[in-house]
């Protein structure tokens, strides 16, 4: 019996789909914070008490910011993964 084939077969990982939904969950959460922003106006401008929808919209602030930095690193990663792949494709062609 011979003796079986070993062979490697490694599936790179292909970010930009995690890149484009970034992306997508960031471009909602930019929307949602504009509402309540726009909510939090209405109130003042009806003379109710927006505190606490002023807390939420902190929140929706705060973390708009972390999404923010989180999108730029992955926007950083993306050009990294972009570059390796044309220097792949280059040396593939016999470039250095």
């Amino acid at each position: 019996m011979p003796a079986p084939e070993h062979t490697l077969s490694i599936k790179m990982h292909d970010p930009s789909e995690h890149h484009a939904a970034a992306h997508r969950l960031f471009a909602a959460a930019v929307r949602r914070t504009a509402d309540q922003r726009a909510r939090v106006e209405r109130l003042r401008l009806g003379g109710l008490a927006t505190q606490r929808s002023e807390q939420v919209l902190n929140l929706f602030e705060r973390t708009l910011a972390i999404m923010e930095d989180h999108r730029a690193k992955l926007d950083e990663e993306m050009t990294q993964w972009r570059t390796r792949g044309q220097r792949r494709q280059q040396r593939g062609r016999g470039f250095s």
